[in-house]
């Protein structure tokens, strides 16, 4: 019954992180501005924001982008999970 119970819970955990990262990605696009031209300021020439625009996967389709979103933030909680795992190769 607690199994059940755990697995339902589990099941349902999918749909609602899929939600909010879905709703965090595109809160972050909708975003006055655009990243790169952000970044750059006024110093940044067309040729550098198309430059950082390539670097950050922003010239990708917004499919893309939020796969990639997923998997930095798959990357960020791994490396808080391991604060020892850089000097492992010291």
């Amino acid at each position: 019954m607690i199994l059940r119970f755990i697995v339902l819970r589990l099941v349902q955990l999918i749909p609602v992180l899929l939600g909010i990262t879905i709703l965090a990605f595109l809160l972050l696009r909708v975003m006055p501005g655009d990243p790169a031209t952000l970044l750059l300021g006024s110093r940044g020439t067309a040729e550098d924001i198309a430059k950082l625009q390539h670097q950050l996967g922003l010239d990708k389709p917004l499919v893309v982008q939020y796969f990639q979103f997923l998997l930095d933030c798959l990357r960020a909680i791994s490396a808080h999970r391991l604060p020892f795992a850089p000097r492992l190769g010291h």
